[in-house]
């Protein structure tokens, strides 16, 4: 059996005397919490909270010239490649994108929204909007000072830290 007061040893002697009182466990805390939320929002359309992701961003990345793929989604969201090509696989299967073979590299697939996934976006961003207004307040006041922060962490981080 181990002994109550060396866990408590343990713990005093860190920074991280209580769970509560560390930047990574409320971050872990409010990042479940929100997903979940999302989760619950995105179910009225049949999505995830991650297919919602991989589906908004193949539609940012598809409004500019560039062909939109599996790596540019995988590098813009920070969503590893295996797990960008899973959630790509399951809108393929509910008919929400299409995934083509590149003319010039048979690797290289590229995605695209479908009419059924334009529709499903379209029905899904107000209820995503209607969920984060909830979780941060009807005026996002909790969440503005949390998105500069955010930003600047996001900011600091090398390119190779994927």
């Amino acid at each position: 059996m181990i002994d109550k007061a060396e866990l408590r040893a343990i713990f005093e002697s860190t920074s991280l005397k209580r769970p509560e009182d560390t930047v990574g466990f409320l971050l872990w805390r409010v990042g479940h919490r929100y997903q979940r939320d999302i989760d619950r929002a995105c179910a009225d359309v049949g999505l995830t909270h991650l297919q919602f992701i991989v589906l908004v961003i193949s539609a940012w990345l598809g409004r500019g010239p560039d062909p939109v793929t599996q790596s540019s989604l995988s590098s813009f969201s920070g969503i590893h490649k295996m797990q960008v090509s899973a959630v790509l696989k399951a809108l393929e299967n509910k008919e929400l994108v299409t995934r083509e073979r590149h003319d010039s590299d048979e690797r290289v697939k590229q995605v695209q929204l479908t009419p059924g996934g334009l529709a499903t976006l379209i029905n899904a961003l107000p209820l995503v909007e209607a969920a984060q207004k909830h979780f941060f307040g009807p005026k996002m006041e909790l969440g503005n000072n949390l998105h500069t922060t955010l930003k600047q962490i996001v900011g600091s981080w090398q390119e190779d830290d994927d």
